[in-house]
């Protein structure tokens, strides 16, 4: 992952920048998997955190993003923050099939 990092930031290659996303969304998952809201939640944000620079805020990957971090609050109980992730997913999703 430090090696992805490294390269994801001294290239502009959008391939490289949109795997390291994906390998952070993975990551996130694990540790949600694992009981650390917390933890999946950061590496979620730094998903976001890219996939901002790479792509408009209207795209899948954000929206996908977006409703992981809602099902990590929601696990953590945090239901109104939660809510507010799944709107913003759902409101990219309806934007993208309209």
């Amino acid at each position: 992952l430090k090696v992805a990092e490294k390269l994801a930031k001294n290239t502009s290659d959008k391939q490289i920048q949109i795997a390291l996303t994906e390998s952070y969304s993975n990551l996130a998952e694990i540790y949600a998997f694992l009981g650390k809201q917390n933890e999946a939640i950061n590496y979620q944000m730094k998903a976001i955190e890219i996939q901002l620079l790479l792509f408009n805020e209207k795209n899948i990957f954000l929206a996908k993003s977006y409703n992981n971090i809602g099902e990590f609050l929601q696990t953590l109980g945090n239901a109104k923050e939660a809510f507010d992730y799944h709107i913003k997913a759902r409101n990219i999703q309806e934007d993208l099939h309209t």
